[in-house]
Formats: structure tokens, C-alpha cells, sequence
């Protein structure tokens, strides 16, 4: 599985080992600075009770030590719900995503008000999917 993992890129993040996480960090920091992309889920875990979770602060890391920008993308699954955590087999019939306009952190040079603007952004990426196929 390691080997898998390490030649898809995939690059582990351990919340419990500081110095694992800082390594990470470094390491997708470099990989951004070769040119090549990185997809990083901030909020940590999949939330239920509102659109967007609460951000780590590990991409405000990336995006202020690479200077690369960062895309807010929202992804909605019709039909999920509290249920599916609890199933044996887990099948989501329909995925959609959708990706907002890119943002630097330059631009705002705020540590809080980039982490409030990509979660602004995240948010309405996922209300307008949310409405266009809640009914789906």
C-alpha cells in the first residue's frame, strides 16, 4: 500500500505527529513549487449539518509558503446522509463538483481573511449545487 501511495503522490498527513505534519507540509510545498498540483480536503472530515466544516489551517500554510494558488471546490452528493456511515457498502448515485475562480493569498496578506474568503467561496460553491440538484 506504501508503495501504491507513494507513486500515486499521495502525501499522509498524521494530526497526532507534529513533526510528520510538518514534513507534509514542506513536501507539498516543494511538489508545488515543481509545477505540480496538489488536492488538499481542509476541512478534515465530511460534515453534515452545514455546508462547509471549519477549515484547518494547514492549507493557509501551503498557500502562504508556496504562493500558489488556491481553488475553492465544492463537491455534492445527492443522496447522502447520516445513513450512509453506518452501511457495510457505501454507493453514492450521483457526484457533482464544481471549482470557483483561484485565490492567493497575496492578495489579502490576512491570515484570517483568506481562511474566511476560501470558506465563503467553498460555502456558495456548495449551495449552488446543493440547489441545482437537491432534487436530482
Amino acid at each position: 500500500f506504501r508503495f501504491l501511495t507513494s507513486k500515486m503522490g499521495l502525501i499522509p498527513l498524521d494530526n497526532s505527529n507534529l513533526v510528520q505534519q510538518k514534513n507534509s507540509l514542506k513536501q507539498i510545498v516543494k511538489m508545488l513549487h515543481r509545477n505540480y498540483s496538489a488536492v488538499i480536503f481542509p476541512e478534515g472530515k465530511f460534515v453534515f449539518d452545514k455546508p462547509v466544516g471549519e477549515l484547518k489551517r494547514g492549507i493557509l500554510k501551503i498557500a502562504k509558503e508556496s504562493g500558489a494558488p488556491v481553488v475553492p471546490i465544492a463537491i455534492y452528493g445527492a443522496g447522502i446522509d447520516m445513513d450512509f456511515l453506518y452501511e457495510k457498502t457505501f454507493h453514492i448515485k450521483n457526484v457533482y463538483i464544481d471549482a470557483g475562480e483561484p485565490i492567493l493569498y497575496s492578495n489579502y496578506n490576512d491570515d484570517d481573511k483568506f481562511m474566511q474568503i476560501l470558506t465563503e467561496n467553498m460555502q456558495n460553491l456548495y449551495i449552488g449545487l446543493e440547489n441545482k440538484y437537491k432534487k436530482v
